[in-house]
């Protein structure tokens, strides 16, 4: 991965981290406060985040393969 696609993946990498972070901390409140819907609602919104960091990885990984 070239330097230049790296610096425009940071900002994105520091938003989804912060997610995933704010998720974890809603499933370990939810487990205990045995809040089934609050866990499910955080453990989808944990794939759907974890799937869209991978999408943007290949699809950058892609587009500098091209520009090169």
């Amino acid at each position: 991965m070239d330097t230049e696609v790296r610096k425009k993946l940071i900002v994105p990498f520091i938003v989804f981290l912060g997610i995933l972070g704010v998720n974890a901390n809603t499933i370990i409140n939810g487990i205990n406060q045995h809040n089934t819907t609050r866990i499910v609602i955080a453990s989808v919104s944990t794939v759907i985040v974890l799937g869209l960091l991978i999408f943007t990885v290949v699809n950058a990984n892609k587009s500098s393969k091209r520009s090169s």
